[in-house]
């Protein structure tokens, strides 16, 4: 299965801010890592601040 986009992934959550934390962890399934750029993405889709983005994807050893 080839990777999917980031707007494919926010595509069934966008306005969920509860959903920060599963699509983050699609991202780094598709991608291996979650840039930057990935994170001011998932901010806007989630409608949440790209502080709170980052905040959680530091927090957890799992997210690279």
């Amino acid at each position: 299965m080839p990777p999917q986009t980031l707007e494919q992934i926010l595509e069934r959550r966008r306005s969920q801010p509860d959903q920060l934390i599963e699509v983050l962890q699609d991202i780094q399934e598709n991608y291996g890592y979650i840039s930057e750029k990935a994170m001011q993405t998932v901010s806007q889709g989630l409608g949440v601040s790209l502080m709170e983005v980052y905040r959680v994807a530091s927090f957890y050893k799992a997210f690279r």
